[in-house]
C-alpha cells in the first residue's frame, strides 16, 4: 500500500485540524457530539501528524489557502488561522526549496495551464478547481480534503488526476495498515 509523501491540505482540513488541534496534536478524546465521519477524521489525523514526526510527510498550502482564510469573518478565527496557517507555510517552504526542481513561479504557471486545460470543469467550485491545481503544480502525490459532496465524490468518477483526492479517514486507514504490516 503505497503511502502519499507530498500532500496538499485542502482548506477545509486547515480549518478542521484547528478546531481539533487538542485531540489531533495532544491525543485528547474526541467531543462524544462529532459525527462519525469527523470522529474518524480526527483520529486519523492524530495518526497521521503522529506518524509524521517520524515520516516526515511534506504538507502543502498555498497563497490560495491564506486567500481563503483571510475571508474568514470571525476576526479571532480568523487570526487563529493565519498562525496555523503561518506555521504550514513555513514547514511547506522549506520542503519547497530543498526540493530544489520547483519554484513558485513555475507552480504558478503550471496551475494556470491546468486551470485552462478544462481539466478542472468537472469541479464546481472555482477555489476548489484552483488549489488542485496548486497541488498538481507542486507534485503532491495527494490532496487530503473533508468535501466529500464535490471533491470525494469526484475521485471515482471525475478526470484522472496524476495526483489522488484523499479524506484524512483514509489517509490514516492507510498509515495504521502500513504500521501494521498490512
Amino acid at each position: 500500500m503505497q503511502l502519499p509523501r507530498r500532500v496538499f491540505l485542502d482548506t477545509n482540513v486547515v480549518n478542521f485540524v484547528l478546531d481539533h488541534g487538542d485531540s489531533i496534536f495532544d491525543g485528547e478524546e474526541p467531543s462524544v457530539t462529532l459525527s462519525a465521519a469527523d470522529r474518524a477524521d480526527v483520529e486519523a489525523l492524530h495518526l497521521i501528524f503522529l506518524t509524521g514526526e517520524r515520516a516526515h510527510w511534506e504538507l502543502a498550502v498555498s497563497p490560495l489557502t491564506y486567500a481563503e482564510i483571510m475571508h474568514t469573518p470571525d476576526m479571532n478565527r480568523r487570526a487563529a488561522l493565519e498562525r496555523w496557517f503561518s506555521e504550514l507555510w513555513q514547514y511547506w517552504s522549506n520542503c519547497f526549496s530543498e526540493d530544489g526542481t520547483l519554484s513558485h513561479e513555475y507552480a504558478e504557471d503550471l496551475a494556470k495551464r491546468v486551470a485552462r486545460s478544462g481539466l478542472m470543469a468537472s469541479f464546481p467550485d472555482v477555489n476548489d478547481q484552483a488549489l488542485l491545481c496548486h497541488a498538481i503544480a507542486y507534485e503532491c502525490d495527494a490532496f487530503c480534503t473533508r468535501d466529500r459532496k464535490t471533491i470525494l465524490k469526484k475521485a471515482k468518477s471525475g478526470p484522472r488526476l496524476p495526483l489522488e483526492l484523499i479524506s484524512p479517514a483514509e489517509w490514516g486507514e492507510r498509515v495504521w495498515a502500513v504500521r501494521h504490516g498490512f
